[in-house]
């Protein structure tokens, strides 16, 4: 067995036919799905993990990384994790809430910060940034500021840059020590 099919039938989920997913149901009738993401050049651009597990359901879509994640960490320094320490998160962090009601799993997942948070990316920096975007952001992917001025805004390592379209100029920000916040203010102050 996979991981994901290791992690529905050890909460005692039945395995069932879910083109696309990996998914599970209970006796009751509860479904959980999952499915792995790995996407090592998108991870850097929009500040997320590189490799992780998308949980669907608990309320809402979750990741659970399956490389050695914080926020902004460098996709390089991302390091794969053994499946036994994957699957012992899930059971310490997902599986309590199983049995639960999904609004309340969903808010204690939200407790976590954006460890779990599948929204806990550039996208909603962005947007409360006030910046617009025309879909999931990426390298090539155009940006427009208040102004309308397009530029694309991406992470690079360890900065987030900021290159106004049609121009050579560029700003960038080291990512290490700050939050979220810090990146919505920066894209405030730099990108109009």
């Amino acid at each position: 067995m996979n991981l994901l099919e290791q992690i529905l039938v050890a909460n005692d989920y039945e395995l069932v036919s879910d083109p696309g997913l990996i998914t599970g149901v209970r006796p009751d009738g509860t479904r959980l799905s999952m499915l792995r993401w790995f996407n090592t050049k998108h991870a850097e651009a929009v500040l997320i993990p590189r490799n992780y597990v998308v949980v669907c359901g608990i309320g809402a879509r979750w990741r659970l990384p399956t490389v050695e994640w914080e926020r902004f960490l460098p996709v390089d320094e991302q390091t794969p994790r053994k499946t036994a320490d994957i699957i012992a998160e899930f059971n310490e962090v997902f599986a309590p809430l199983l049995d639960g009601s999904e609004d309340e799993g969903a808010a204690i997942l939200s407790a976590y910060g954006d460890r779990y948070d599948m929204n806990a990316v550039l996208d909603r920096s962005a947007r409360a940034a006030g910046l617009r975007t025309s879909s999931f952001m990426g390298r090539k992917k155009p940006v427009h500021a208040p102004s309308g001025t397009e530029y694309r805004v991406y992470g690079d390592g360890d900065r987030l840059i900021a290159t106004r379209h049609t121009s050579d100029a560029e700003s960038s920000m080291t990512l290490p020590g700050r939050d979220w916040d810090d990146v919505t203010n920066w894209l405030r102050e730099t990108v109009v």
